[in-house]
């Protein structure tokens, strides 16, 4: 169940949508999965939709993977969520033949990563997955993977020195989609993708403040990547769509204007 491989493609949509609550801008972006330019549509709708999410309780009062999965029903369409295993998962993965049969082997060989196989929980594999982040969390599109596969492997990614191996990680799982939720200035913002690399990307941009030194393209795990070609792998295929969901001559409707011509400055995405 390899991840989606979009590096090919002409261009992959990022929708940057915006509306007066977090909710509404969540509800927007979800609403960009039943769109006919999105390529993963087809498999979306066919089955049920796992939301990947963080663990709960991070931060109260809100629920990236929740919303959208929320927003998924609401749309008709069958969602539940999986959340990374616990510790107790995490400890009988740890023991000889007492917790083999929680986790599924994938074989990622072909694919230019460094390992032959990763296991993943059972309850992620063959399934559709739309990846749910929190731009005021830790986590990220491909960083979120370490996460999700046996505490031997997940130890060695999350450490300071392998931070670039949660990209081989995510050569294990089918994901269909990306949405991130959160706030940004003055705007709540929903952001929707099918594609691993730029949904990174636009993380790391969305979570600048001031000028950083290294841009997004540089980041290791983005670096990495592109190396294995999960995505896009030039600024010319990213496609950014703003869109407004609140009300007409909004002052927050020229924010987010203004918002996505600094994304796009800050990726180096051709001009409309």
């Amino acid at each position: 169940m390899p991840t989606n491989d979009w590096s090919k493609a002409d261009t992959v949509a990022v929708v940057l949508a915006s509306g007066p609550d977090l909710t509404s801008a969540l509800e927007a972006a979800v609403r960009e999965f039943d769109r006919q330019d999105f390529r993963a549509r087809a498999s979306l709708l066919a089955q049920e939709i796992v939301v990947v999410g963080e663990p709960l309780g991070r931060r109260e009062g809100r629920d990236v993977a929740d919303a959208a999965a929320c927003a998924f029903r609401g749309q008709g369409q069958m969602a539940r969520i999986v959340r990374p295993p616990s510790a107790f998962m995490r400890a009988r993965g740890l023991v000889p033949s007492v917790g083999a049969g929680d986790w599924v082997a994938v074989d990622i060989r072909g694919r230019g990563a460094g390992l032959r196989s990763v296991r993943v929980p059972r309850a992620l594999a063959g399934a559709a997955m739309v990846a749910a982040i929190d731009l005021q969390g830790a986590t990220s599109p491909i960083g979120i993977w370490p996460a999700y596969v046996h505490p031997l492997v997940g130890a060695a990614a999350s450490s300071s020195s392998r931070t670039s191996l949660a990209a081989d990680l995510a050569l294990a799982f089918s994901t269909s989609g990306v949405l991130i939720g959160g706030t940004v200035g003055s705007l709540d913002i929903g952001v929707a993708t099918e594609d691993l690399v730029a949904a990174e990307l636009i993380t790391l941009a969305l979570r600048e403040s001031g000028d950083a030194e290294v841009g997004p393209w540089e980041n290791p795990l983005v670096q990495r990547a592109t190396e294995l070609e999960i995505g896009v792998t030039r600024p010319d295929q990213i496609r950014l769509v703003p869109r407004w969901v609140g009300s007409p001559g909004s002052p927050k409707s020229e924010a987010l204007a203004a918002l996505a011509d600094r994304l796009g400055l800050r990726l180096g995405l051709p001009t409309p």
